[in-house]
């Protein structure tokens, strides 16, 4: 991606059609580019909102995955101080989820009565 060997890579090799650096990311790291499907409802379908916040798809959910597809749900963006309270409260209660101490919650942790998926259902950011 940096034909003329500069060391760096201009905005046309990065966006070169078909052959800059931008398209071959996303040819290969289609999970990673923004998902165009609307964002699941935790209350009416769990099973659809882990598969969709499971961004590496590894059929679990890390932290990082929980507190984005938290902040995505309740539009957080905009409010840094609710963003800083809720990191917190995540790493306070994850082990009650991360029942097997894996570091990460796995589809049957977050859908079993109580679990993950019902304590999402249940929150209210208002």
């Amino acid at each position: 991606w940096d034909p003329n060997g500069t060391g760096e890579i201009s905005d046309t090799d990065l966006l070169a059609e078909g052959t800059g650096l931008l398209d071959y990311v996303m040819a290969h790291t289609p999970k990673f580019v923004a998902n165009s499907e609307p964002l699941p409802d935790i209350k009416k379908n769990k099973f659809r909102w882990f598969t969709y916040f499971d961004v590496n798809g590894d059929r679990s959910l890390e932290k990082g995955e929980v507190f984005r597809g938290i902040a995505k749900t309740f539009a957080l963006s905009t409010a840094p101080e609710k963003i800083l309270h809720l990191r917190q409260h995540i790493d306070t209660i994850w082990e009650k989820f991360d029942t097997d101490d894996s570091g990460k919650v796995d589809l049957d942790e977050f859908v079993v009565p109580d679990g993950l998926a019902d304590w999402l259902a249940r929150l209210e950011l208002d």
